[in-house]
């Protein structure tokens, strides 16, 4: 058995975020990706994986075959894989706006235990999360919240406070700096209200093309593209194996992308980049979690 090294990053997008589906669904052109079985906004390891690799040929890093294997185009690119295993970007935090306030991030109790087991898969060993919400209730951390909470056009009860195990564990994924957000923003509902809102509470942005010369919209130019709203919180799983040609240890592999790929913490995803999207901020998690 290969020995390997693993890591897990909170990415957080600082703009909206375009990870195209192959395939149209309803009145959307252009969809994000989502889990089949879930519907959960995701970003698929294949997309991830492309832009570290991206990245890693913009820095002209030195070990990039290493870590990701030859080119597509190289005469030898199915001599060997990559050493480094890209999982999908999971979605941990959904933005959702409040008609009584500020946008909520709002997650649900299946969300919740599956970070844990992924989290335990990669070494790390959080406290079980168990957590059962009432389908019009909502948990937050203020202990004194009386009134609805309203995301979007639906109205949720305060059904209690949220677990201070959940509250440390998600702000242990976040970061310290940011427990006054989290405490003012976190809102955990129903897994089957939380289903809903990540198909209704997505942003859909209309787009044309307009004629150069006749300076009117282009016939049948008229498009609608879904996006991840910015703030959205997702989190990342890498696994190093050993280089294939043995020249690298798997920690010597995980050194390069910590110190090296992801020494400035920013990483572009999916599409739209020249018009500024695609920006998340990348924060590993460390092993006291």
């Amino acid at each position: 058995m290969m020995t390997t090294s693993n890591a897990l990053f909170t990415l957080v997008a600082e703009t909206s975020i375009h990870a195209g589906a192959s395939e149209s669904e309803g009145v959307v052109d252009l969809p994000i990706q989502r889990e089949k079985h879930t519907g959960w906004p995701c970003i698929y390891g294949s997309g991830m994986k492309g832009a570290l690799r991206a990245l890693a040929e913009a820095q002209s890093l030195a070990d990039t075959a290493t870590l990701f294997g030859p080119g597509p185009k190289e005469p030898n690119a199915s001599d060997c894989a990559g050493s480094l295993l890209v999982s999908d970007a999971r979605l941990l935090l959904l933005p959702v706006r409040s008609l009584t306030g500020h946008y909520r991030w709002v997650c649900c109790p299946a969300l919740l235990q599956r970070l844990v087991q992924d989290m335990r898969r990669l070494g790390f060993s959080p406290e079980p999360l168990n957590i059962e919400v009432n389908d019009n209730g909502v948990l937050c951390p203020d202990p004194d919240m009386k009134n609805r909470l309203y995301l979007e056009e639906y109205a949720f009860e305060p059904a209690g406070t949220v677990p201070e195990a959940i509250f440390k564990q998600l702000l242990a994924l976040l970061g310290a700096e940011r427990k006054d957000e989290l405490s003012q923003k976190l809102a955990i509902i129903s897994d089957d209200y939380f289903a809903h809102l990540c198909q209704a509470a997505i942003p859909v942005q209309a787009h044309i093309a307009i004629d150069s010369k006749t300076k009117t919209v282009m016939d049948g130019a008229l498009w609608h593209e879904e996006t991840l709203p910015p703030d959205t919180v997702m989190y990342l799983s890498l696994m190093a194996q050993r280089g294939r040609n043995g020249s690298m240890s798997a920690e010597q592999v995980m050194s390069v992308v910590h110190e090296q790929l992801l020494a400035r913490p920013y990483l572009q995803v999916g599409g739209n980049e020249t018009t500024g999207m695609g920006w998340f901020h990348l924060q590993p998690v460390t092993r006291e979690v």
